[in-house]
């Protein structure tokens, strides 16, 4: 393209003018190389393809090609490329100037630079740009070529006069340099351009020349002023759409009278987002022009370079070719959710433009911003290897292009290489979030969980649900089946159990106390219904299935939940089956535990005493259990001089009951008694009323 543009100045010039300085031995090596190179570039144009216009497929076989150049272009580009000037000189012996004409073939290929411009894999505004470069440059051309020409015409007879020279009648302008006759003609061509009388002599083909230049450069000029209008309109289109943005913006928030603050956060927000925007609906709008098959291929590239940057995936280039033809490609918008913490995991996710942030819901209800994910990574691989539900919500930070993979495809793919499936099982151990290691603690408290590995709990985590009540909401109720056991997240749960049709408030639990970690190990039921006390009670669970699970995945929590389940058969299921959680630093030894247990049962037997009979409160008691954790100790002999003293107790409620049963014979024999007292009265009295006695009578008895 080069060697053409330097051909569209020199031939003109050489033709018309025909300068001194042309005829130097190395504008000669010049012009001899251009066409050594325009000579090749028609050998390389029977081998090169082109794409059928009405099938749209590229066509590779050369004998096609050679007919589709044949019947094309290839005779402008012999007779442009054959040096007739040297063909002149050696046949005619100099004096073939007219044969030079030839040369201006040349100009042809200067056409190209359009197509050259459209194909070219630049952003839209550098193209937009190169466009107007190329008008301006075709305009530039224009006036020199019709300068040139001008003079080419002018300069066999040399009668014409310049309008400038009228007031002389006569001019000297032939007989100055090559340079100001060059800059004079285009100054004229410029006047033509713009309709502009040259004062032609009343020579035929001088007027003929100037009104059909006249004439068709009222049509260039329409044309390329024309062109140069929509070029820039488009360039400056989308600053147009987004200063309009922008205008709708701070009117709406003067109207609403948002603080300065507030609004050059807005401000600031709409001017990073908008170039990303404009690049993400572009990408949008090219593939959905294309076919599928393309569509595959472009987001194959665009995935294999970003695939490559992953530490895990990028170091198996035929993973990544396996894994790029399965992607499905989204683009979300600034802070649009793409995944949600607890939400069944379906889709794994590739981050090819924008950006992340990862957020967790802590044991206080609080969203939690605990990662930042670039172009290259990947999320939503740990509940895909898990099976479990999404541990983390995922929003776009910008405009960003994700591509996902189905649950499926992910097994099938990772099927086929198992070394980097298990590293990216490795990669879940970086993740350890404030709420995870809460999960991880609280674990830990449950008896068949304490012994078992860091490894065996840190899978646990993934199996936990969570959900959330307000207050009043029943968690579980009594006389249900148990199929979950609970842990405390945030919040507290009342403990209820019902004597007779009164509901009684056992016990308040807390933070981190958990309930169910032994009925959930065999086929029992709850014996107290749990409710929230509080809104926003979050409570953490782990489904017997999911133990289940657990239980063949790992040999070592396997065998803790036996240990469990023969403690279940020998002693049975508690019939308060839960446990407070006391931080291992408050408590010092098992005497101090036991005398916590034993205030905690005073406390509880004193609260209920002013309402409820003894009767009652044996039945309440029966169903207390005291389990808690210490440092010193075993648990065995702390639970059973906990049921000792609980023996105790009730021995003494039993002892009470029985005085109370004595004392209420008695009152019934009372009772019985003062009935029949009354009975005999009342006898006495109807025989008075039937046989009145006398006054004298009953005087003298008186």
């Amino acid at each position: 393209m080069g060697l053409a543009i330097w051909n569209c100045f020199v031939i003109p010039i050489e033709v018309s003018f025909n300068p001194e300085v042309l005829d130097f031995f190395l504008f000669y090596i010049i012009d001899s190389f251009i066409d050594l190179m325009f000579l090749l570039d028609i050998f390389i144009n029977f081998r090169t393809s082109y794409v059928n216009h009405y099938t749209g497929e590229e066509v590779l076989y050369l004998c096609d090609i050679a007919k589709n150049y044949l019947s094309g272009r290839f005779w402008i580009d012999l007779l442009a490329t054959i040096p007739f000037d040297l063909i002149g000189v050696a046949i005619l012996g100099g004096g073939a100037s007219e044969l030079e004409l030839f040369g201006i073939l040349k100009l042809v290929r200067i056409a190209r630079l359009s197509k050259i411009i459209s194909y070219l894999n630049v952003k839209e505004d550098v193209k937009l740009v190169l466009k107007l470069a190329k008008l301006i440059f075709f305009l530039l051309m224009y006036l020199h070529l019709l300068g040139c020409s001008w003079y080419f015409v002018v300069k066999h007879d040399k009668d014409w006069i310049p309008p400038l020279d009228y007031v002389y009648v006569t001019t000297t302008f032939f007989e100055d340099d090559t340079h100001y006759k060059y800059w004079m003609s285009v100054y004229h061509a410029v006047l033509v351009l713009t309709g502009n009388d040259i004062g032609p002599r009343f020579k035929t083909f001088q007027v003929i020349f100037c009104t059909m230049f006249v004439t068709f450069g009222a049509i260039v000029n329409a044309y390329i002023f024309g062109e140069l209008v929509v070029i820039l309109t488009v360039m400056n289109a989308k600053t147009a759409q987004f200063v309009e943005k922008l205008d709708i913006c701070n009117t709406a928030m003067k109207n609403q009278h948002l603080p300065r603050q507030l609004q050059h956060e807005v401000i600031g927000y709409l001017t990073y987002t908008q170039a990303l925007l404009t690049s993400q609906q572009e990408l949008e709008t090219f593939l959905g022009l294309i076919s599928p098959s393309l569509r595959e291929k472009v987001i194959k590239y665009i995935f294999t370079n970003v695939l490559q940057e992953n530490p895990v995936l990028g170091k198996n280039k035929k993973l990544i070719d396996y894994i790029t033809p399965r992607l499905t490609t989204n683009i979300f918008q600034p802070e649009e959710k793409i995944v949600s913490q607890g939400e069944a995991a379906t889709k794994i996710f590739f981050i090819a433009k924008g950006g992340c942030h990862v957020y967790i819901q802590n044991r206080n209800n609080e969203k939690v911003k605990v990662n930042t994910l670039v172009p290259g990574d990947l999320f939503g691989e740990v509940a895909i290897i898990n099976g479990c539900n999404r541990t983390a919500t995922v929003t776009a930070n910008n405009y960003s292009t994700i591509a996902y993979l189905e649950k499926d495809e992910f097994y099938l793919v990772f099927s086929k290489y198992p070394d980097e499936f298990n590293a990216l099982k490795e990669g879940r151990k970086n993740y350890q979030d404030e709420w995870k290691v809460f999960l991880k603690e609280n674990l830990k408290f449950f008896s068949f969980i304490k012994n078992c590995r860091d490894e065996t709990v840190e899978e646990l985590t993934y199996y936990l649900r969570d959900d959330i009540y307000n207050a009043g909401d029943m968690i579980f109720s009594a006389g249900s089946q148990i199929d979950k056991t609970y842990f405390i997240a945030n919040g507290e749960v009342e403990i209820l159990v019902k004597i007779g049709h009164k509901e009684v408030i056992l016990d308040v639990l807390y933070q981190a106390c958990n309930i169910g970690e032994y009925g959930i190990l065999g086929d029992f039921k709850h014996t107290f219904s749990g409710r929230a006390k509080k809104n926003g009670t979050h409570m953490v669970y782990l489904t017997k299935q999911s133990l289940e699970k657990c239980r063949i995945k790992f040999p070592e929590l396997y065998s803790e939940t036996e240990r469990c389940r023969e403690y279940l058969e020998q002693s049975g299921l508690p019939l308060v089956d839960f446990r407070l959680y006391r931080p291992y630093t408050s408590i010092q030894n098992s005497v101090e535990i036991l005398k916590l247990a034993i205030a905690r049962i005073m406390r509880i037997n004193h609260a209920l005493d002013a309402n409820y009979s003894p009767e009652e409160i044996t039945e309440i008691l029966q169903k207390i259990q005291i389990n808690v954790v210490g440092e010193e100790g075993s648990d065995d002999d702390l639970q059973k001089n906990s049921n000792k003293m609980l023996a105790e107790v009730l021995q003494r409620l039993n002892m009470m009951s029985q005085e109370n049963q004595e004392l209420k014979l008695q009152i019934s024999k009372f009772n019985r008694k003062i009935e029949k007292i009354e009975d005999d009265v009342s006898m006495i009295k109807s025989e008075v009323i039937r046989n009145p006695p006398s006054d004298d009578s009953s005087i003298e008895e008186d």
